[in-house]
């Protein structure tokens, strides 16, 4: 006990670990301070770009007056630039987390390619991961999966099978490991339209993507409300989102360069979701 008192009684051993953890801490706090920045720029463009007010007729969740239009925001080129960036590092984190992807497929809705699917070639090229488009709203095979494929051209049905009975998403006996991409998920109807037809055709999803989150909430068969997020965790997807409703609300409610951006708009920033 004593030497240990003396230990800690010597002030050289305090000035040695001040020279080890002062220039470890200054850079902690430059790197979160650019953390912080970056978010923030991210979250004024997505206002600036992104989000406009409106009253828009949505698919699945009726009228939004405050509507975030991904096709708006990604005319600017440096928000094509933050999703790429985005996206490979969530695929990368996806990848080390639960094991490879063999495909991302881009979910086309009803209303046409839309948002994500601009990007589609881009992505998949900037991941190096093959990619196809899933439309549920089609009829007929050819129509509702969009990808180069051997035995696309002699399928028969709508569950993705060809003439000699193969699924379209299995390879060499095993189902390939999928991550659905979209531009905004409102109840997630959609996507998961989208996933039963994936799993019909063989395949296996594992996550779905999408730049921005709603988070609508539509009454579940036990009669809760449930989101998106929530409605895909049922069946074992996780739902990775660039942006989310409540997130861009806080910034414009914490973030003064955020809030100036939202009140130029005519958007709320109190308590009502900015989108």
């Amino acid at each position: 006990m004593k030497e240990l008192i003396q230990l800690l009684s010597d002030e050289q051993i305090y000035r040695d670990m001040a020279v080890v953890l002062v220039p470890l801490v200054g850079a902690l706090l430059v790197y979160l301070y650019y953390r912080f920045r970056e978010y923030s720029e991210m979250m004024v463009d997505v206002v600036k770009y992104g989000v406009y007010c409106s009253i828009h007729q949505t698919i699945n969740a009726g009228d939004a007056t405050d509507y975030f239009d991904s096709d708006l925001y990604l005319s600017e080129p440096r928000n094509i630039k933050a999703v790429l960036r985005w996206f490979k590092d969530e695929l990368h984190r996806e990848r080390r987390g639960h094991g490879s992807i063999d495909r991302i497929a881009f979910v086309e809705k009803e209303d046409g390619p839309v948002g994500a699917i601009t990007l589609k070639d881009l992505l998949s090229w900037y991941t190096g991961t093959p990619s196809v488009v899933i439309r549920p709203g089609r009829k007929g095979p050819a129509l509702r999966i969009k990808f180069s494929h051997a035995g696309l051209a002699c399928t028969k049905d709508d569950q993705g099978r060809s003439a000699k009975g193969d699924s379209l998403f299995v390879r060499n006996g095993h189902p390939e490991c999928i991550v659905l991409v979209s531009d905004v998920a409102t109840t997630g109807t959609t996507i998961l339209e989208s996933v039963d037809f994936v799993e019909r055709a063989g395949g296996q999803i594992k996550a779905a993507f999408v730049l921005y989150d709603r988070q609508e909430k539509i009454p579940a068969e036990d009669g809760s409300m449930m989101s998106a997020q929530e409605r895909l965790n049922r069946k074992g997807i996780r739902l990775v989102s660039m942006v989310k409703s409540d997130e861009l609300r806080q910034a414009a409610v914490n973030d003064s360069r955020v809030r100036r951006v939202a009140e130029a708009k005519g958007l709320q920033c109190g308590a009502q979701p900015v989108a």
